[in-house]
């Protein structure tokens, strides 16, 4: 296997650089950094989960996580990648009681059910949060939090 290997550069406000290779395909950059499309065969299903579930500001707008979240969706979408966005906000996952795999087969509430689903299908995964005192934002751990480890082993993941 090919080790995942991340290059990125951010500041407050806008992503300046950004490549990945997941699974020894790759998924390209931004900015200088190869463009062309992936040939099919090499499409990865990235899975982009946004860390923030502030709708008001400060700072406005609030959810700045949104604009970096679309920029590496077209980013990849160009490269020939599938995206999906997992957004906090649409999910309204309770705060973590009882995480998924504590739940018997099929008996978990559709939402973890869902999102069970696509994490496991993923082939890599992109975190968009913000800082939050040293750490990812609270909303990002709360929806990771809900799965076990196994259902992201071996894949690589990035965080902006």
């Amino acid at each position: 296997r090919h080790l995942p290997l991340l290059i990125l550069c951010t500041s407050t406000l806008r992503v300046s650089s950004f490549a990945l290779v997941c699974r020894g395909k790759a998924l390209g950059g931004v900015r200088g950094l190869a463009a062309s499309a992936s040939p099919a065969s090499d499409a990865l299903k990235v899975l982009v989960f946004l860390g923030s579930t502030r709708v008001d500001g400060p700072p406005r707008p609030a959810r700045v996580g949104v604009r970096v979240a679309a920029f590496v969706e077209r980013s990849l979408v160009a490269r020939g990648h599938s995206v999906t966005i997992v957004d906090p906000v649409d999910l309204d996952l309770p705060l973590l009681r009882k995480p998924h795999f504590a739940y018997a087969q099929g008996k978990a509430p559709e939402v973890l059910e869902t999102l069970a689903g696509l994490v496991a299908s993923a082939d890599c995964y992109v975190m968009v949060t913000p800082e939050y005192n040293h750490a990812a934002s609270p909303a990002l751990m709360n929806t990771l939090n809900h799965f076990g480890s196994s259902l992201f082993s071996f894949r690589p993941s990035a965080i902006v």
